[in-house]
């Protein structure tokens, strides 16, 4: 039998694969945020915690492949794009490092 594509997804990661067998962490998860009414309402198949830049496209390409409707979630947790039905989140909140180029004047988050 073929391996999930959650489990292959939670092998490749760096960060986090949390998804609702784990039970009491996809519920800590789900609840983060400021919008309760939509932690309540919406149902994601997991939560992709990423941890960098590779852990966002291994995620998304894995989607992409496996035709799984993807949300993004970013450190305030309060937009409704954040969460969705039977989609995998893109968690950002590990994500807090920025660097600054003053010659280029880019940013790098």
């Amino acid at each position: 039998m073929a391996e999930s594509p959650l489990a292959s997804l939670k092998a490749a990661l760096r960060g986090a694969l949390i998804t609702r067998e784990d039970k009491d962490a996809f519920i800590a998860a789900r609840s983060r945020g400021w919008n309760r009414d939509l932690n309540l309402r919406a149902n994601p198949l997991a939560f992709a915690v990423v941890s960098g830049v590779r852990d966002i496209v291994t995620t998304v390409n894995c989607c992409r492949s496996n035709k799984i409707p993807i949300a993004v979630r970013g450190k305030g947790a309060h937009s409704p794009y954040g969460m969705a039905n039977d989609a995998v989140v893109i968690d950002l909140m590990k994500m807090t490092a920025v660097r600054v180029d003053p010659e280029k004047k880019l940013a790098y988050i």
